[in-house]
């Protein structure tokens, strides 16, 4: 008897952050449009947080430590705040049921600040300062490949994501500014900044990886704090 109450005792610490609320709209696996519609429905909602499922706030998003170094460059941002989730448009949510991942193609404008510490070369060009980072993404597409699985405890058997892979582009013009550059010397700081700014589309498809890798951890982790308040069979149309 004394287990039987342990395990319910356990259960109800799991899943205490949860109410119970019913699914938004349900869809087939092999359903994109719907897949794509009910999501981008639902995303006003889950961008704001939904502290009654336990969902943290998305738009802003805060990192506090993010490394993009490489072998010829250091390059480490902190205290990071990325805002621009609020305006996401989900251009197409796949379910491959073969290999059990979902495949999410999405679009957003976004804006990155922070503090930067750098020291190497960025195309060739050298730099080196600690201070303000500011970068600006009009037209990020990001391709996000995650694994789904079933996950049991207790007695409850929710979805999980797992990241798989992915890739992004830019469709329109980037801005990235790395101030105070050269302990302040503004003759060698000005070739960089320039140059930052007539590449910056190149600078952020070279170094940016580490950034974009960043924020799909952190959406994830927010996709999986919401699947784990519903029961896996009760969140699609079978």
């Amino acid at each position: 008897m004394w287990k039987l109450t342990f395990l319910l005792f356990v259960n109800s610490i799991m899943f205490m952050d949860c109410i119970e609320i019913p699914f938004p709209n349900k869809c087939k696996f092999d359903d994109t449009e719907c897949l794509t519609k009910t999501a981008q429905a639902f995303l006003p909602q889950f961008v704001v947080g939904m502290p009654e499922l336990g969902v943290e706030v998305l738009d802003p998003l805060f990192i506090k430590r993010i490394d993009a170094s490489t072998a010829g460059l250091k390059l480490i941002a902190k205290d990071v705040t990325i805002l621009g989730f609020k305006g996401t448009q989900l251009k197409e949510i796949k379910f491959d049921k073969s290999f059990k991942t979902l495949k999410i193609k999405l679009l957003v404008d976004l804006h990155l600040s922070g503090q930067h510490d750098t020291s190497g070369n960025i195309l060739v060009m050298p730099i080196v300062g600690k201070g303000p980072l500011f970068v600006t993404l009009r037209k990020i597409e990001v391709t996000v490949y995650v694994n789904v699985s079933r996950v049991k405890e207790g007695d409850k058997t929710y979805f999980s994501a797992e990241f798989k892979d992915f890739s992004y582009k830019l469709k329109d013009k980037a801005d990235v500014i790395f101030d105070n550059l050269f302990e302040g010397n503004e003759v060698l700081a000005s070739a960089t900044k320039e140059m930052l700014h007539q590449s910056a589309n190149e600078v952020v498809l070279g170094i940016g990886s580490p950034f974009v890798k960043a924020v799909i951890d952190a959406i994830i982790v927010r996709i999986n704090e919401l699947l784990k308040c519903f029961q896996a069979d009760d969140i699609y149309i079978h």
